[in-house]
């Protein structure tokens, strides 16, 4: 897998990661990336919104609805189903220090 240098370092250092669903590990990034499941946020940041497309071409999605298109998409070629990730140009703190204007505006897009 192609990971973008500029998506590498927002990273976390040691993301929790894994190659199948039944158990999850903590290894350095440079590791972790070989991997097929990879934590993409650090903890107290949210740098990517990954939304859940349960929808035969799920990937394509976004365009369907007329929305921007996505920093990447990953698609289960079984089934159709995809997540859409989308990369925030100013990260959000998800910690008590965060603002709470933010956190909420952060919630609504994820609920939506």
């Amino acid at each position: 897998m192609l990971i973008l240098p500029e998506i590498y370092e927002n990273l976390p250092l040691k993301p929790y990661c894994t190659d199948d669903l039944g158990g999850l590990v903590i290894r350095p990034r440079q590791t972790a990336v070989k991997m097929r499941y990879i934590q993409h946020n650090p903890p107290c940041m949210t740098h990517f919104i990954c939304l859940d497309i349960d929808h035969e071409h799920g990937a394509m999605r976004w365009a369907e609805e007329y929305l921007p298109p996505p920093r990447w998409t990953s698609q289960n070629p079984e089934n159709g189903h995809a997540h859409i990730v989308y990369e925030l140009k100013t990260p959000v703190c998800t910690s008590e220090h965060g603002s709470r204007k933010a956190l909420e505006y952060l919630a609504k897009i994820q609920a939506g």
